[in-house]
């Protein structure tokens, strides 16, 4: 991760200075080849990415021949920053033959949740459980959710921000649709709670698709199709739609041939 950024400041070097680990930095990000080639040598035993890069490093890494997981010794991947699809955290323990974990936070709040290491359980579609804030699941009446049921996720705590700066060019306080009545940030996701107590995400509110009332979460779109050999990469969206309003539209880049 760009050491600019709070999820490679605080994850990659904090957590690893904190542990009394060293922490070794890359030559820089010039496409998925390095960062494979550089992991193969053995370098580093774990890293933290974002899930685009885990895509890249996976790819390049089926596609070198000399490449060992025994050699890499590769313990533990984690995702954070956007959500991880499964079929990509099956693909990154079968390279590595690792533990991945998935884990959740934003710049507003690191963490808020994350998948615990074994031998406690792990659920590669969820993020785990509250891992530093308190966490909640709010409808917009402020009402809580059944379990299974989409909602707002909210968090509070030490590692929550206080508050967004007032602007200048602002009409109004950000902070007034940002944070409820009672001081629980609103972080834009949706999610839910499974039936063993962990989070899942559904994506962000705004990128829900509604098509004709159904609400569908290109989450869930993107896990199935990037199933399908021909394709490479893959995002959904929202698309619009004479009757329905809205329907499932997909970016693909496929695979050469």
């Amino acid at each position: 991760m760009p050491l600019y950024h709070i999820h490679g400041l605080s994850v990659n070097v904090l957590a690893s200075a904190m542990s009394g680990s060293s922490v070794v930095c890359t030559p820089g990000y010039k496409g998925p080849d390095q960062p494979t080639q550089w992991l193969a040598s053995g370098a580093a035993s774990w890293y933290s990415a974002v899930p685009t890069m885990h895509q890249g490093i996976v790819e390049a890494g089926f596609s070198l021949d000399e490449f060992s997981a025994t050699g890499a010794g590769i313990g533990l991947v984690r995702n954070c920053s956007a959500a991880l699809v499964p079929v990509l955290a099956d693909k990154m323990e079968q390279l590595f033959e690792c533990v991945v974990m998935p884990t959740y936070a934003m710049s507003e709040s690191m963490p808020i949740a994350s998948n615990p290491l074994p031998p406690h359980l792990r659920v590669l579609r969820s993020v785990g459980q509250a891992a530093g804030p308190q966490m909640v699941l709010r409808h917009d009446n402020n009402s809580e959710p059944k379990k299974g049921e989409e909602a707002e996720i909210c968090v509070k705590g030490a590692c929550v921000t206080k508050g967004y700066e007032m602007r200048a060019h602002m009409d109004q306080d950000p902070n007034i649709e940002a944070f409820t009545s009672d001081g629980w940030l609103r972080t834009g996701d949706k999610g839910y709670i499974d039936d063993h107590n962990y989070l899942c995400l559904s994506g962000r509110y705004k990128e829900i698709i509604n098509r004709g009332g159904e609400k569908i979460s290109p989450f869930e779109v993107e896990n199935v199709c990037r199933q399908w050999p021909p394709i490479f990469d893959c995002i959904a969206f929202s698309c619009p739609h004479a009757q329905l309003g809205e329907t499932v539209g997909l970016a693909a880049v496929l695979r050469d041939g």
